[in-house]
């Protein structure tokens, strides 16, 4: 961009992460395709640009940092690929972190669920900026790493969407207890019984959003 006073060199600037998500869809519904792969190739060619399909509804959704960039969006799916698109009001993107502690632990079988496995976590809130941190009380010795590698993939696969539907963030979540039994289980049991332990976990802890918030630092020289 244009500066005034003594010429600087760009060392470079990130804009973090968009704090604005709004739904899109095709005027002429049978345009849906060419949406979906229209959006594939701007997202590819624009780090600042990113689509998710409601896995409820299978709704689209961008997100974005301002409405200037939504009108770009707007201007270039019309000139480009000759789709006109719907976009509702932006929302604002919230995170989601526990207030306290809370553990769950779900036996086997409990509640008629048929999973060959039993988990137990214990989930705490970390300081803003954390982000998340996965640790195991349960030695290798006792869940093979096979079994506990499976679990740390069952929690991290749903950390997209807390209890109020946000990603969560800033949460320390600890393997506490497990259940095995050598003819039937396997990692797959306890990749799927992990986010529900963890969910409900979550519900004993209960959770609060997060609002985005900007930090910036300007330097100028003392002359």
């Amino acid at each position: 961009g244009n500066t005034f006073g003594q010429g600087v060199r760009n060392k470079g600037f990130a804009l973090g992460k968009p704090t604005l998500k709004v739904k899109i869809a095709a005027e002429r519904p049978t345009q849906r395709q060419e949406l979906l792969e229209a959006l594939t190739v701007m997202a590819d060619n624009d780090p600042y640009l990113s689509y998710q399909l409601n896995e409820f509804n299978d709704d689209i959704y961008i997100t974005l940092f301002g409405y200037v960039q939504m009108e770009i969006v707007q201007e270039t799916l019309r000139r480009e690929y000759g789709i006109d698109i719907a976009l509702t009001d932006p929302m604002t993107i919230y995170l989601e972190t526990p207030m306290q502690a809370g553990e769950a632990h779900v036996a086997m079988y409990q509640d008629g669920l048929h999973f060959h496995a039993g988990l137990g976590f214990r989930v705490e809130p970390l300081p803003i900026g954390s982000g998340i941190e996965y640790t195991s009380e349960v030695p290798t010795g006792h869940l093979k790493q096979t079994f506990q590698n499976a679990v740390e993939d069952g929690v991290y696969g749903c950390l997209d969407q807390g209890l109020h539907g946000w990603e969560l963030t800033d949460l320390k979540i600890t393997l506490i207890s497990y259940e095995f039994s050598s003819p039937v289980s396997t990692p797959a049991d306890y990749r799927a019984l992990a986010p529900l332990v963890l969910f409900d976990a979550l519900k004993k802890a209960g959770t609060k959003l997060l609002w985005p918030m900007g930090d910036y630092e300007l330097t100028i020289p003392v002359s």
